[in-house]
C-alpha cells in the first residue's frame, strides 16, 4: 500500500479533550526545487545572405505543399511534384543547416554530411552512368565519404564555436 492510501490519524481531536488549545504545526522549510540545466545563450540565429527575409522557410514551405499535391495526385501524374518538392525542401533545409554550422550556432554535422554524401552519390551515378559501377562500390564510397564530411564537418563546427565563444567574452 502507498503512503496515500493510509489514514492518518486526527491530531487536534486529543488536544480537544484536554481542552488546551491547538496551535499550528510548524511548517518544515520545503526543499528549492531543482533547477534545470539550460544551454548557455547562443544569441540570435545567422542571418542569412540576403538579409531577413524568409526566403528558406518559404522554400520549406512550397516544397511541402508541393510533396503533398504530388502525393495526392499518385505516383504517376505526381511524380514531378514529388520531385519539385524534395528538391526545395532540400535545398532549402541544407542551406539552413549550413548557415547553423558554419557560423558556430549549432551543430549540424551529420545532416550536411548526409545531404552532401546523397549529393556526391548522385553526381557519381549521373557521371559514370547508372549501371556501369557495381552497387557494392558506390555504397563503400558513400560510407567513406560520409565518415570523412561527418569528422571535417564536427572539427570545423570546434573550431568556430571556440572562436564564437571567444568573440563574446570580449
Amino acid at each position: 500500500m502507498g503512503k496515500r492510501s493510509r489514514k492518518r490519524p486526527d491530531r487536534t481531536s486529543a488536544r480537544k479533550n484536554t481542552g488546551a488549545v491547538a496551535s499550528p504545526m510548524p511548517a518544515r522549510p520545503r526543499p528549492e526545487p531543482a533547477r534545470r540545466r539550460t544551454r548557455p545563450d547562443r544569441g540570435e540565429r545567422p542571418a542569412a545572405l540576403w538579409g531577413r527575409a524568409p526566403i528558406s522557410e518559404f522554400a520549406i514551405l512550397a516544397g511541402t505543399i508541393a510533396l503533398v499535391v504530388g502525393m495526392s495526385r499518385g505516383p504517376g501524374p505526381g511524380t514531378p511534384a514529388i520531385t519539385v518538392g524534395l528538391v526545395l525542401v532540400g535545398i532549402a533545409s541544407l542551406e539552413f543547416a549550413g548557415r547553423e554550422h558554419l557560423r558556430g550556432y549549432r551543430s549540424h554535422s551529420f545532416f550536411l554530411a548526409l545531404g552532401l554524401t546523397g549529393l556526391l552519390h548522385l553526381a557519381m551515378v549521373v557521371v559514370a552512368g547508372s549501371g556501369t559501377v557495381p552497387v557494392q562500390v558506390l555504397l563503400v564510397l558513400d560510407v567513406v565519404a560520409f565518415g570523412l564530411l561527418f569528422s571535417a564537418l564536427s572539427r570545423q563546427f570546434s573550431i568556430v564555436r571556440v572562436e564564437a565563444r571567444q568573440a563574446q567574452r570580449r
